[in-house]
């Protein structure tokens, strides 16, 4: 929080926790350039920053969306900053309209950067200094909501947990070099296990020769569970024990080849628990050196990133939804027949929800059956048994009889499913149905199938879109009603040789009815005409007092 004592940008304690992450005029990397990409895409910000404020400059770490030549320098003077002053208050700056704003309003950064919104969180470190700012730009004012502001915290936290690792690893490194060409080997072994035991990482040791490891710091009991005897007893250990199946393969493979060139190497991949969960992990490896050059150990330090792996996921989903919500209002606004619209929404929701297929059907009232009307996905055809369901047949029948979605992740078990081999054989996890219903009233049903289970947010999602669906079904319906009241009323005023006029007396012009227009002798035109064109068809001799009785019953 600020307070009237902020110490100012130039600081000798801040700039000595910057200079000792190593960050500065350091190369751009994959880590922070996520991190601002997903800020960018999730904000839909043009600019997204990492950064770093020096004595009379800021670095950018990482930048998105910057224009030339800044993105190639990746620093201004601090003359074009906003984040110095998330810097010296101590907490975040949110700007709608930097033009407007008493504290930037003068800022060069309007002008040649072309900022005109920000908003900036602190980056601090576990010490409590201010580093710098995770920031979104935008080159027009903008009201940045609650839920915008939320979202780069969350993002601002990643990066200053980045930040800290990066300073811990870099201090642990240096401190035990040090501690290594002071003393004995034994001595520094003794130093080095008590410097890494009290990180919230789990720091090891491999030797090179053998890959098996020599050290285990005891956070890794904490992380995942299994006693470090086993990492240092067991020398298939991490390979066969500790991988996740599904990374095996690749991350055997990533480590093979790095071990071959002897680099320093960076990977995340999931790990297994002692209890079954999974565990996300970041692995960064250094390789220590003998005098000659030759590899000797690989020293590392594997960081828990569950908590980011899932707030990324969170994002996703929302992005997705948000998606899929802005495809099917895309597909209703363009309109044209009811099932093409129906389609392109089975097929959003094949796109954004993942769904194995999707259908909608629509209630033939007469006769109570469903019809298909749209299907999407691994199955695309209208006909087949499920093409006309009666209402109380099949799951989707049940549904429309009720009037209750079905929602379920274990469909190989679900007594509702018809043909559970087929559900079996084709990997079928999950199933979500709803009615669509209008005030209460039964409109048809939408279904989907999935390879994995679904989540509340999703099911959310779809509970939205079948709403929607819901209505549009019913527009069209009123809307084919109303087509058909009209073609009756041409075909009565045609039989009747009866043409009926229209006068709309704001814009003075009157519309015809085709019939009108067969009676005259005349094209039946699309557009109204002018109320004096109508005139000069009424005979000269009635039409002082046509247009008077039409006057005196528009007064009345």
């Amino acid at each position: 929080m600020h307070t009237e004592t902020a110490p100012p940008v130039g600081a000798p304690d801040r700039l000595d926790a910057l200079r000792r992450t190593g960050l500065l005029d350091s190369p751009a990397e994959e880590s922070f350039d996520r991190l601002t990409r997903l800020a960018a895409r999730f904000l839909d910000a043009p600019v997204a920053l990492v950064s770093l404020v020096d004595r009379d400059r800021q670095f950018f770490k990482s930048c998105v969306g910057l224009p030339e030549p800044w993105a190639t320098g990746r620093e201004t003077p601090l003359s074009h900053s906003f984040c110095q002053h998330v810097v010296i208050r101590e907490e975040p700056l949110i700007v709608e309209d930097a033009r407007e704003h008493p504290l930037v309003q003068d800022n060069l950064a309007i002008p040649d950067l072309g900022v005109v919104a920000y908003a900036g969180i602190p980056l601090v470190t576990s010490g409590g200094q201010v580093l710098g700012s995770f920031c979104a730009i935008d080159t027009r004012p903008r009201r940045w909501t609650e839920e915008e502001i939320g979202t780069l915290r969350d993002l601002a936290g990643a990066v200053s947990a980045e930040i800290e690792l990066r300073r811990a690893a870099r201090e642990l490194v240096e401190r035990t070099e040090e501690v290594v060409a002071a003393r004995a080997e034994a001595e520094a072994r003794q130093t080095f296990e008590e410097l890494v035991q009290g990180l919230d990482a789990v720091v090891w040791e491999r030797d090179v020769p053998t890959f098996t490891f020599t050290f285990v710091s005891r956070r890794a009991e904490e992380v995942l569970g299994y006693p470090v005897g086993r990492w240092l007893e067991e020398p298939a250990f991490w390979q066969d024990v500790l991988l996740h199946p599904e990374d095996r393969a690749w991350a055997l493979d990533f480590c093979a080849t790095a071990a071959r060139e002897a680099r320093d190497h960076t990977f995340e991949y999931r790990a297994v628990a002692a209890d079954g969960h999974t565990v996300w992990l970041r692995d960064r490896v250094r390789v220590v050196r003998g005098g000659g050059g030759e590899p000797l150990r690989l020293r590392g330090i594997m960081v828990d990133v569950t908590e980011e792996k899932r707030a990324e996921e969170d994002l996703r989903t929302r992005a997705a939804h948000a998606a899929l919500s802005a495809d099917v209002g895309v597909t209703v606004a363009e309109g044209g027949s009811l099932r093409h619209v129906l389609q392109g929404c089975t097929e959003a929701i094949v796109r954004h929800l993942g769904a194995a297929f999707a259908r909608v059907w629509v209630l033939n009232e007469a006769e109570q059956v469903l019809e298909l009307q749209a299907s999407a996905g691994m199955y695309t055809h209208l006909d087949g048994p499920h093409g006309r369901v009666p209402v109380g047949a099949f799951k989707i029948g049940w549904i429309a009889q009720e009037r209750q979605p079905h929602l379920t992740n274990d469909v190989p078990n679900d007594p509702r499913v018809s043909d559970r081999e087929w559900a079996r054989r084709e990997g079928m996890v999950s199933f979500a149905g709803y009615p669509l219903l209008v005030e209460g009233r039964l409109v048809g049903v939408v279904a989907m199938f999935g390879r994995e289970p679904l989540t509340e947010d999703t099911l959310e999602a779809l509970e939205g879109v079948a709403e929607r669906i819901a209505l549009l079904v019913e527009r069209k319906r009123t809307e084919a009603a109303l087509e058909r009241r009209e073609h009756q009323l041409r075909e009565a005023q045609h039989l009747a040789q009866l043409g009926s006029w229209e006068w709309n007396v704001a814009s003075n012009r009157v519309t015809w009815s085709e019939e009108l227009y067969r009676i005259y002798g005349l094209e039946p035109q699309s557009e109204a005409i002018p109320f004096e064109d109508y005139l000069a068809r009424v005979h000269p001799d009635d039409r002082d007092r046509v247009r008077a009785t039409l006057e005196e019953v528009y007064r009345e």
